[in-house]
């Protein structure tokens, strides 16, 4: 089961960050991170037992995944994945970032299963390699019209406007004919 992180996960996310970044509990305050606006822990857990933890902080629509972790004897069995999908699937976003040293090819692999690419390098900025810099990008550009009056009527312009002439003119110079170049602003619209 998945779900938000409460004081009581606090001594248990810290095992696990821990086993993940020596220095964990010198950096995150768990307790501090709870009463945060922006910034959220989501947890897995079998039989009462924490296994795995997301750390993600939201700025407007963009998620940043700060920290994850998998209890050692439950490390490729789906954890991590199932933290990640949860992520996307229910914490609304449009961008999601993330970075990883360029020597975990374990979970740089995990990340690009989930259309993770690489968008930037910070050469030497761990001890022991570069910083990956990725992202995952979500944009949902479905057009709204919406009214606060219950007597209002709204129609978008794209539903009863003209096709551009010089769309026309610029399809029918490459042959095609009025209505197939009409066809094509079409389809491609509603694509």
């Amino acid at each position: 089961m998945i779900r938000e992180c409460n004081i009581d996960d606090i001594a248990s996310i810290n095992k696990l960050g821990i086993l993940a970044n020596e220095n964990f509990t010198n950096v995150y305050n768990i307790r501090e991170i709870l009463d945060k606006d922006y910034e959220f822990i989501y947890v897995y857990e079998e039989d009462n037992n924490l296994l795995g933890f997301i750390q993600i902080e939201k700025h407007f629509e963009v998620l940043d995944l700060i920290n994850i972790a998998v209890s050692e004897d439950t490390r490729r069995k789906g954890i991590a994945s199932k933290l990640i999908q949860y992520i996307i699937d229910n914490v609304e976003h449009e961008r999601f970032l993330l970075e990883v040293n360029s020597n975990n090819t374990s979970a740089i692999k995990l990340y690009q299963k989930f259309n993770f690419k690489e968008i930037n390098i910070r050469k030497n900025y761990y001890s022991n390699g570069d910083a990956i810099i990725m992202e995952n990008a979500h944009v949902d550009a479905t057009p709204e019209l919406s009214a606060n009056n219950i007597d209002a009527s709204l129609i978008h312009e794209a539903a009863i406007g003209k096709i551009a002439g010089d769309q026309l003119i610029k399809l029918m110079t490459l042959g095609l004919t009025e209505a197939e170049a009409e066809e094509q602003i079409i389809n491609g619209f509603l694509k």
